[in-house]
């Protein structure tokens, strides 16, 4: 952990260096606006420590780079869209959206949306001109009943009751170690990779408990572990370590309950507000998409690399 961190440290010394060496280079320009380089490299910066804080795990800036160009130009593009037809950022749209936001923050322990977006290194107004264009763009979007019916019929597992599964898991730092270690289980029982979990794991909340995670649905775990546990057979052991951000994960899957949907006129409305929010969200990207055509985005020396589609 110790070499992690320093790792981590020098990489964002590097991020500091570049940044002060480019000056004022523009790493992207949005319709004629240029974002220049320091300031891309500072919110790179400040997001890689966020996200390093927040899981407790080494991350190098790079893994990170893409998605903050891309998120500097869709602010740019919302500032211009926002300031061009004089949008008002404190409608009860745009409000509601924050309050609902700001209450799932409360799983990280943010109390208001501006303390998470300043941990992010992103103002509030910048946030709510985002919201703003997304409102905007959703605003003519509707769902026919039949186009709610065949959404619930493709997504039935999403209501009622869920699929879930049961599993125990063993986490290792090195993936030799831990394919070494499936070999020796293969043939093994249950109570032998129990025994195995509090021997070797790395995870102190199962590890006590034989690697035991209880019951989870999709959605709670991340998304490697969660595509190896709901794949897997009934007392089947991963065939080879499942790598995530926290290490190598050995799983055992012992238990498996199959989703119960609920009837569709039970859930009818609420199927119809999740089809809604997914229209919108397409609605949202086309519309920046359109806006980016307009506007016109032109990459700097060496960032076109991270240019979407």
């Amino acid at each position: 952990m110790h070499n992690r961190r320093k790792i981590w440290v020098l990489a964002l010394l590097a991020v500091f260096t570049l940044a002060a060496c480019a000056g004022g280079a523009p790493a992207v320009t949005v319709g004629g606006t240029p974002i220049s380089v320091s300031r891309y490299q500072n919110r790179l910066m400040t997001y890689t420590d966020y996200y390093c804080r927040l899981y407790g795990v080494y991350a190098a800036p790079e893994e990170f780079a893409a998605d903050i160009i891309e998120q500097l130009i869709i602010e740019e593009l919302s500032r211009q869209a926002v300031e061009a037809n004089g949008w008002d950022l404190y409608t009860p749209e745009i409000n509601a959206v924050m309050s609902k936001f700001r209450h799932s923050l409360r799983a990280l322990g943010y109390s208001s949306v501006t303390a998470w977006l300043q941990d992010i290194g992103r103002s509030e107004k910048s946030y709510r001109q985002e919201q703003a264009v997304r409102v905007m763009a959703g605003q003519a979007v509707d769902a026919t009943e039949a186009e709610t019916l065949a959404y619930y019929e493709e997504n039935k597992d999403r209501y009622g009751e869920p699929q879930r599964v049961r599993a125990r898991h063993i986490l290792l730092e090195d993936e030799a170690a831990a394919a070494a270690l499936i070999a020796s289980l293969r043939e093994r029982d249950e109570a032998a990779f129990a025994a195995a979990a509090r021997e070797y794991s790395l995870d102190p909340g199962s590890a006590k408990n034989g690697g035991d995670l209880g019951e989870f649905t999709r959605g709670q775990t991340v998304a490697p572990f969660e595509e190896a546990a709901f794949s897997q057979a009934l007392g089947e052991i991963s065939p080879e370590p499942v790598q995530t951000e926290f290490g190598y994960h050995i799983i055992l899957v012992t238990g498996q309950t199959a989703a119960v949907p609920a009837p569709y006129a039970e859930m009818r409305e609420q199927v119809r507000v999740d089809l809604l929010e997914r229209k919108k969200q397409a609605a949202a990207e086309a519309f920046f998409a359109e806006l980016r055509a307009k506007a016109g985005v032109v990459y700097g020396e060496g960032y076109g690399i991270y240019a979407s589609g």
